[in-house]
């Protein structure tokens, strides 16, 4: 199959692919646990950059005989969608995990006898005032107990 692109549609599939493989494989350990399938049409992706006028973006690196994201490309991707991504995540992983902690010490095992309606509803108000807690205050009222 063969698909063609203008320059500036060609730009937002490769901004698109180094998102995608952002998301697969930041997390990963090391080359052995990333996405292989990903990294292989990243780097198909990449090696058309010079032909459109991009080759700064996805330059080849001889080192390792690949072609890789550009410092630009990674810095405009990070200020453009990572870092805020990022800062989204924690924040509303943070409330989830902390609502469930409360949830837990507070009902225990007596929410396994509740509706789902009575668990949404306790649940949404627990919610709501961890929620305004970190809006307020961030991590500013958060502790960890223990010998540090």
């Amino acid at each position: 199959m063969e698909i063609e692109l203008k320059p500036k549609e060609y730009l937002a599939l490769l901004k698109a692919t180094y998102l995608a493989d952002w998301l697969a494989n930041a997390h990963a350990a090391s080359s052995a646990h990333e996405d292989r399938e990903i990294v292989r049409i990243c780097r198909k992706i990449y090696s058309l950059a010079d032909s459109f006028g991009f080759g700064e973006l996805a330059p080849y690196d001889s080192r390792h005989n690949d072609y890789i994201p550009g410092r630009d490309l990674v810095e405009e991707m990070d200020s453009a969608y990572i870092a805020d991504h990022v800062d989204r995540v924690f924040w509303r992983e943070l409330g989830a995990r902390l609502t469930d902690r409360v949830m837990d010490e507070k009902f225990g095992a007596e929410m396994d006898g509740w509706s789902d309606s009575v668990y949404r509803k306790r649940r949404e108000h627990i919610e709501k005032r961890v929620e305004k807690e970190l809006r307020e205050n961030g991590l500013k009222n958060l502790f960890l107990l223990g010998d540090f």
